[in-house]
């Protein structure tokens, strides 16, 4: 997700100053503070390094019993729904991952290692 240079102007003329993320891990902490419930902040953490995981590891990985609880299943759905998560199908398997909002700098770029984006 990308501002718009119409919406860029609006906020800028509304006072709001932008400032750009400069790392990946910044953009996770802006995503959790501002987006994300805690049993979504515990959901994105699992799965922060961008790789797609099956919705039934990430549901164990969680501690739910299954991936249809309710509980789970409303929390990646709200997730699917800000823009955050995506659902994949990897052979056949559901899969989920975060989406390219959060990895500004590109997937496998951490605070310490901006040679993945060189």
């Amino acid at each position: 997700m990308r501002l718009t240079p119409l919406g860029k102007a609006a906020l800028q003329a509304a006072g709001v100053k932008i400032v750009p993320v400069q790392e990946n891990e910044e953009a996770h902490i802006r995503i959790k503070n501002e987006l994300l419930t805690p049993i979504q902040r515990k959901l994105f953490d699992i799965i922060s390094n961008g790789k797609p995981m099956s919705r039934a590891k990430l549901a164990k990985e969680a501690g739910y019993d299954h991936e249809e609880m309710s509980g789970f299943k409303k929390a990646v759905s709200t997730m699917k729904s800000l823009g955050v998560l995506e659902y994949i199908k990897n052979g056949g398997q559901d899969m989920v991952q975060l989406t390219d909002l959060a990895f500004p700098c590109g997937r496998g770029s951490s605070a310490g290692d901006r040679s993945a984006t060189s």
